[in-house]
C-alpha cells in the first residue's frame, strides 16, 4: 500500500484494539480523550492530548498507518495524531473547503486510506456536501459528494458497522439513528429520540454501537447504547467531559481459524481441514494472500468448499495457496479432505498465514484454533489399537456383553466379530472363544477373549410367607447356595424401617401387610432374588372377662384385659348398678393383672353383684377401639 507520507520518525502508532477516541472543544482549545470498552459499556481512561489554539472537529482512526486524523476547524488543516498525542500536519485544506460550512461528523473508510467529513450550512440547518481526502498520499486534494436529501438533515455523528459495512449516523434535526450512503440519509422508520443529542458514534469489535452526547441538549455528558436494529437508544452512566464534537474507534478485525475434524488419527484415515476467514473489517478486502503447507505424508484428496472471490492452488511439497481477489464480510470457509499416508509419523502443528493486510489489522495474521486456550491447530497420528472389555464369566441363564473400542476413538475401521456381528458391542449367551477384527485399508488388527460359565445357578430363599400379630417384631434370614457374597440388598413395601439394608439378618416391626425382597450378588457377579409376604393379624386376640373372684386365692382375683400384640388401655372405668364409678385406670398395659381392678371400692371389698365397664383402647398403628360390657363380681 506504499509508505506513510511525511511521517516523523518519533511518531508512535496507535494499536487497533478495544479503545475509542473523542474530540472535545473548549475555549479556543481541544482535547483528545481515549476510552475503553468494558463489560458494562464504554468508559473514559485518559487524555492523550491537549491542544491550545486548536478546534478539532471530525476525527477518524486509520488502520492503514495506525494514527488518528482530525480536522482543525480554525485553520482548516488536517492533522495526524500519534499514540502520545503528538501532532503532524497532514494536509492544508484552507483553499479547498468553503468557509460558510461547519464540519462536525467525520469517519475513516475501513481501509484506512480515505477520511470523510460532512459539511453543514448552519443558516439553512442542512448538510450540503461530504468531503473525502486520501491520507496515504502527500498532497491529496479532497473530493466531494453532494447531500441530496429532499428534506434538510444535520448529521452530527457517524460510524461504520464492522460486520455489516453500513454507515450509521445520528441526525440532529429529527433526533434519530440514520443510515448514510450515496449522498442519501435515511431514517428507515427509526423512531424519534426526543431531546437526545449525540455528537460521537463508535462501534466495538462485537458490532455494538455506542454514542456520547446528551439526553437533553447538545453538550456531551452521557454515554449511550444504540440498537442498530430498531434505532432505540438507552442511556448509560454519565461521562466526565463536555464540548463533544466527534468520536471514532477501530472495531475492524480479520481473523483466520484452522480446524481439524479430529485431533488424533490413525494411518490411512482421512480428515477434514477447514480454514475459516472471518471478515468483520467493515468492507470487502481485496488482494489478500493465504499460505499453508502440509507435511510429507499428508495429501489433499478433495476440495469440499472454497471461498468466493479466491483462487486455490495446490502446489508441490504440500503448499496450499489461496489468492483473494476479494474477501467478503462474514465467514468464508476453505474445506479440504486430507488423506494420511502409511509412512506419516508423529504429529503436526502449524499456523497458516494471511498477509497484505493494513498495519492496524496486523499486516500478517496467523491462524488460531477456535478451541479455547489452543493457539494452533494440529493432530497426531498413532497406530490403530483395540481394547476389548466385557464379562469374562456368564451366569447360568443370563447373557453377557462384549465391547471393542478403537484407539483412537473415532478411527475409521470396519469391525467384524467371529459371530458375524459388525457393531462395537455384542450380547453373548454361550461360553467359548469370541474374536474380533478391525480393518483399515492399510492395516488389520485381531483380538479374542474366552468367556467361561459359573458352575452353578445362584439361588436364594426367604422361606414361606408369615402371619404375625400386630405389634410383633420379625427377624429375617435367607438361605443361599452362594459360596461368598459381594452384596446383599433388602427392600420393603411399604417401607417399614428395616434395621439394616445390607446385612444378613435385619429385623422389622410391621403394622400392616408388608412385602419383603432380598437381592444378592455372589463372588462371580451373578444375582438372585426372592420375596416374602408378611401378613399382620389386626384382630389382636382381645379377651374381656365377664366374671372375676377377688377372694385372695390368687385365681382370677383381678379384672384386666388380655391381648395378643402390643397396645394399651387409655381409659378403663367400672360402674356399679346405680352408676357410681367404682374404679378408673388410665394408660394401662394389656396382660398385666396387677394393673387391673382388685374389687376394692373406697378401701373396702366391693359388694357381690353385677357391674358395668367401658374402655378406650389404643394400638401401635394409631387406631383406637371403644369397648364396654357387663362384669359379675363373686367372692
Amino acid at each position: 500500500m506504499g509508505a506513510i507520507p511525511n511521517l516523523l520518525p518519533a511518531q508512535e502508532r496507535i494499536a487497533c484494539d478495544s479503545s475509542f477516541f473523542i474530540s472535545l472543544q473548549g475555549n479556543a482549545s481541544s482535547r483528545i480523550v481515549r476510552g475503553v470498552f468494558t463489560p458494562n459499556g464504554p468508559k473514559f481512561r485518559e487524555e492523550i492530548g491537549y491542544y491550545e489554539g486548536r478546534q478539532f472537529g471530525p476525527i477518524g482512526y486509520s488502520v492503514w498507518d495506525g494514527h488518528l486524523y482530525a480536522l482543525d476547524l480554525i485553520s482548516l488543516t488536517l492533522h495526524r495524531i500519534d499514540a502520545n498525542g503528538n501532532l503532524q500536519q497532514a494536509a492544508d485544506l484552507r483553499d479547498q473547503l468553503p468557509e460558510d460550512l461547519i464540519f462536525t461528523a467525520g469517519y475513516m473508510n475501513p481501509s484506512g486510506i480515505q477520511f470523510s467529513f460532512i459539511g453543514h450550512r448552519p443558516n439553512e440547518q442542512r448538510d450540503i456536501t461530504t468531503y473525502s481526502i486520501r491520507v496515504d498520499a502527500a498532497g491529496s486534494r479532497p473530493g466531494s459528494n453532494a447531500t441530496i436529501n429532499p428534506t434538510p438533515v444535520f448529521v452530527t455523528a457517524a460510524a461504520r458497522s464492522p460486520a455489516l459495512g453500513i454507515l450509521y449516523g445520528f441526525e440532529e434535526n429529527r433526533p434519530s439513528v440514520v443510515q448514510i450512503g450515496g449522498g442519501l440519509v435515511s431514517s428507515y422508520n427509526y423512531p424519534s429520540l426526543g431531546n437526545t443529542s449525540i455528537g460521537a458514534y463508535f462501534f466495538d469489535e462485537n458490532n455494538n454501537l455506542w454514542g456520547y452526547g446528551s439526553a437533553s441538549g447538545f453538550s456531551g455528558t452521557q454515554f449511550f447504547g444504540i440498537d442498530i436494529g430498531d434505532g432505540s437508544t438507552f442511556p448509560l452512566e454519565p461521562g466526565n467531559y463536555s464540548g463533544i464534537v466527534d468520536g471514532c474507534s477501530c472495531p475492524y478485525r480479520i481473523k483466520l481459524y484452522k480446524q481439524f475434524s479430529a485431533d488424533t488419527l490413525t494411518y490411512c484415515d482421512t480428515l477434514e481441514l477447514t480454514y475459516t476467514f472471518e471478515n468483520t473489517a467493515g468492507f470487502t478486502y481485496q488482494d489478500l494472500s493465504f499460505r499453508d503447507t502440509l507435511p510429507q505424508g499428508l495429501s489433499v484428496l478433495e476440495v469440499l468448499n472454497d471461498p468466493p472471490g479466491s483462487t486455490l492452488t495446490l502446489g508441490p511439497d504440500g503448499l496450499i495457496s489461496l489468492d483473494f481477489t476479494y474477501l467478503t464480510l462474514g465467514e468464508n470457509d476453505l474445506t479440504l479432505r486430507v488423506g494420511i499416508e502409511p509412512d506419516f509419523q508423529g504429529s503436526w502443528n502449524s499456523q497458516a498465514t494471511l498477509d497484505t493486510l493494513p498495519w492496524g489489522l496486523g499486516t500478517v495474521i496467523r491462524s488460531q484454533n477456535k478451541t479455547p486456550d489452543a493457539e494452533v491447530s494440529g493432530f497426531s497420528v498413532v497406530p490403530l489399537a483395540l481394547e476389548m472389555t466385557g464379562d469374562s464369566l456368564l451366569c447360568v441363564g443370563s447373557t453377557g456383553t462384549l465391547r471393542v473400542d478403537l484407539i483412537p476413538s473415532g478411527a475409521d475401521a470396519q469391525i467384524r466379530w467371529s459371530n458375524g456381528a459388525t457393531s462395537a458391542s455384542i450380547e453373548v449367551s454361550e461360553p467359548g472363544w469370541y474374536g474380533v477384527t478391525a480393518s483399515q485399508e492399510c492395516d488389520t488388527l485381531r483380538d479374542s477373549i474366552y468367556i467361561g460359565q459359573v458352575p452353578y445357578e445362584l439361588t436364594v430363599s426367604l422361606g414361606r410367607d408369615r402371619l404375625i400379630q400386630q405389634g410383633q417384631t420379625v427377624q429375617l434370614n435367607f438361605e443361599t447356595n452362594a459360596l461368598a457374597l459381594n452384596q446383599i440388598q433388602w427392600t420393603s413395601l411399604p417401607e417399614t424401617g428395616l434395621s439394616c439394608l445390607d446385612c444378613e439378618n435385619p429385623s422389622l416391626f410391621p403394622l400392616s401387610q408388608t412385602s419383603i425382597s432380598v437381592n444378592i450378588e455372589d463372588e462371580y457377579g451373578c444375582t438372585a432374588s426372592d420375596q416374602l409376604i408378611i401378613q399382620v393379624d389386626t384382630t389382636r386376640g382381645l379377651r374381656f372377662p365377664n366374671v372375676f373372684t377377688p377372694n385372695g386365692d390368687q385365681l382370677n382375683d383381678r379384672f384386666y384385659f388380655q391381648a395378643e400384640g402390643l397396645g394399651q388401655i387409655r381409659v378403663l372405668q367400672v360402674f356399679d348398678r346405680w352408676g357410681r364409678l367404682v374404679f378408673e385406670g388410665k394408660d394401662l398395659p394389656f396382660n398385666q393383672p396387677d394393673e387391673g381392678w382388685d374389687g376394692i371400692y373406697r378401701g373396702k371389698p366391693a359388694d357381690e353383684g353385677t357391674y358395668f365397664w367401658r374402655a378406650e383402647l389404643e394400638f401401635p398403628d394409631g387406631s383406637t377401639l371403644q369397648r364396654s360390657g357387663m362384669l359379675t363380681l363373686i367372692r
